[in-house]
């Protein structure tokens, strides 16, 4: 059985936005909604569509990707894949509060 799963992307940096598009298309049966750039576009996409799965930045400028997911979550039930490309950086800015 082929299901097709829908999704909506959104991530504020255009090269971590392309290079995870191009890994998405490799995946069978999953179709893209539309991309966004912020989770201001992403939540206009929500209004108009209902898809299988969201694929959200955590630190977008303006609506975090978490706010967006925490607004979406209390009106319907989809799943949600967070990501970050600045997870090096907070790992870093973590260990420098502590003084490692």
């Amino acid at each position: 059985m082929n299901t097709t799963l829908s999704y909506i992307f959104a991530d504020d940096d255009i090269v971590y936005r392309e290079v995870t598009l191009q890994q998405l298309q490799l995946i069978p049966n999953l179709q893209r909604i539309a991309v966004c750039a912020n989770a201001m576009e992403a939540t206009v996409q929500l209004q108009q569509h209902n898809p299988d799965l969201l694929i959200l930045d955590v630190e977008m400028p303006g609506l975090s990707g978490i706010q967006l997911a925490k607004s979406f979550a209390r009106q319907q039930t989809m799943n949600m894949v967070m990501n970050t490309s600045d997870m090096l950086d907070n790992l870093l800015a973590w260990a420098n509060r502590l003084r490692i």
